[in-house]
């Protein structure tokens, strides 16, 4: 391996300055020296990325570990929500009846959770257009289930199937359960 003479490049770059030497063999030489400046330089600083990714990851880790929720809180302490009972029971019947009440029932108890969250508005739909999708991933199931209730509400000869019951609570229950409300 050719070793490094600093005289050679010196003089180099002094005769190229004062007209001594080739403009491309200075011009040679001086690549040459860039060239190796970077490598090493890119070198280092990769070095430092790794170095950084790797104390990023501990500090995640640890962060993790720090503010992971209890998993004694997890489960609640609560009695079984009275109301979700209810929905059951409603759920359970041969009645198409009750299978409305079932669901007017649980879109109550949606509006209910969007209160106690903080959101504002004069009827459900206000407080679900309130809801920023990234603090709600059941939002889409609790749009979809509180429009059933409307066409129930509204549509005087809206007729339900007991398994169209069934998709339309479960999508309560998702986000009921995202909430641990139930």
């Amino acid at each position: 391996m050719p070793s490094i003479n600093f005289d050679i490049f010196f003089s180099n770059v002094y005769g190229w300055i004062f007209g001594e030497r080739d403009i491309f063999s200075a011009l040679d030489l001086f690549l040459l020296w860039w060239g190796i400046i970077s490598v090493f330089l890119s070198v280092c600083l990769i070095m430092i990325a790794a170095y950084l990714l790797i104390k990023i990851n501990e500090l995640q880790r640890a962060d993790n570990e720090k503010y992971a929720p209890d998993p004694k809180l997890l489960v609640s302490s609560q009695p079984a929500n009275p109301h979700w009972e209810r929905v059951q029971k409603y759920l359970g019947s041969e009645s198409p009846a009750e299978w409305k009440l079932a669901i007017l029932e649980a879109d109550t108890m949606l509006a209910d959770l969007l209160e106690m969250l903080g959101y504002r508005g004069e009827s459900l739909g206000e407080r679900l257009k309130a809801v920023e999708p990234s603090d709600f991933l059941t939002l889409n199931d609790a749009w979809e289930a509180h429009k059933v209730r409307n066409q129930i509400a509204h549509e005087k000869d809206f007729v339900l199937t007991q398994r169209e019951v069934r998709r339309v609570i479960d999508q309560f229950e998702r986000v009921f359960k995202e909430f641990n409300y139930i």
